[in-house]
């Protein structure tokens, strides 16, 4: 593998667009306090107009670690990140928003020391927001509801104390998931030219991480969450809100496009108990119990 003894060349990619109050954080926290040393990080400016972002870009390019690569149009989370990933040269990718927070300076290491393993396909950190409430935990498949039937997913542990052992302890725990969040997620770079990278056609903005998870393990890989790299998260801090009338039909769409591709998976998380309702906060019992079902089935019952 490249990079150095001290472990595999990681490349970190980072879409941003202006808000450089943001990118500056995020890179501060790579370049100054991330132990791990073998690091290029990719920053994509998907059309940067602001004088502050564009003088941070110019800044940020004299650092010989840090690649600036402009590609204007759309914002396609997807092909930004899928562009960056055939430039890279480390064996390791890491998927990186630009509003992430470096709190503790191990926590690549963590996610290295799990990617490089070869049973492993992705691997996710334990993300904060900025009042200490946990963000993300991995994430549970077919969480929620959309169009009168199952949801696509949703975020394990959300709004819990950071200090929160979760059910019997899973909080705590590096354990299987079915999928992490793109927010940071590491996976080498074999496996996601394996899966074909993010779905930049039909998964443009939203799920993009969670089909690219769900192709991992289709690919025989392991997705697993670990609680021991820990970040701030500012979620949709840089980007509109799905929610928006002018979003919202393109999130509506890639909401069915997940729901015809992953039909069995997002009824019957291997992971998520079907003990628990998934359609309420996460492990909450139900009852009665979850029926492990087809989405045949599934349509029938409607």
């Amino acid at each position: 593998m490249a990079g150095s003894r001290s472990g595999p060349l990681v490349t970190v990619i980072v879409p941003t667009r202006d808000r450089a109050a943001l990118l500056r954080n995020c890179m501060d926290g790579l370049l100054q306090k991330t132990a791990y040393p073998a690091l290029e990080i990719i920053v994509v400016d998907n059309g940067s107009i602001e004088d502050d972002a564009l003088a941070l870009l110019d800044t940020l390019e004299r650092d010989e670690r840090v690649h600036i690569l402009r590609i204007d149009g759309e914002f396609n989370y997807s092909a930004l990140n899928n562009v960056a990933a055939r430039q890279a040269r480390g064996d390791i990718l890491l998927l990186l928003n630009n509003d992430i927070e470096v709190i503790a300076d191990n926590w690549l290491d963590e996610l290295v020391s799990l990617a490089i393993r070869p049973d492993i396909g992705a691997v996710g950190a334990k993300l904060l927001y900025g009042n200490g409430k946990i963000q993300h935990a991995g994430v549970r498949l077919g969480a929620g509801s959309f169009d009168g039937g199952p949801g696509i997913a949703g975020h394990i542990g959300l709004f819990r104390s950071a200090t929160d052992p979760g059910y019997f302890g899973h909080l705590g725990l590096t354990r299987d998931v079915g999928a992490v969040t793109g927010a940071c997620l590491a996976i080498r770079r074999e496996v996601y030219e394996a899966v074909g990278g993010l779905d930049d056609t039909r998964l443009k903005v939203a799920f993009n991480d969670v089909d690219l998870c769900m192709k991992v393990r289709q690919h025989g890989l392991r997705v697993v969450w670990t609680p021991n790299a820990v970040l701030h998260h500012l979620e949709s801090a840089s980007r509109p809100s799905d929610d928006r009338p002018d979003t919202r039909d393109r999130f509506h769409r890639e909401c069915r496009f997940m729901q015809a591709s992953w039909r069995g998976e997002l009824l019957n998380d291997p992971f998520y108990s079907p003990n628990f309702d998934n359609a309420d906060d996460d492990f909450a019992l139900a009852w009665p119990p979850r029926q492990r079902t087809s989405w045949e089935r599934w349509r029938n019952l409607r």
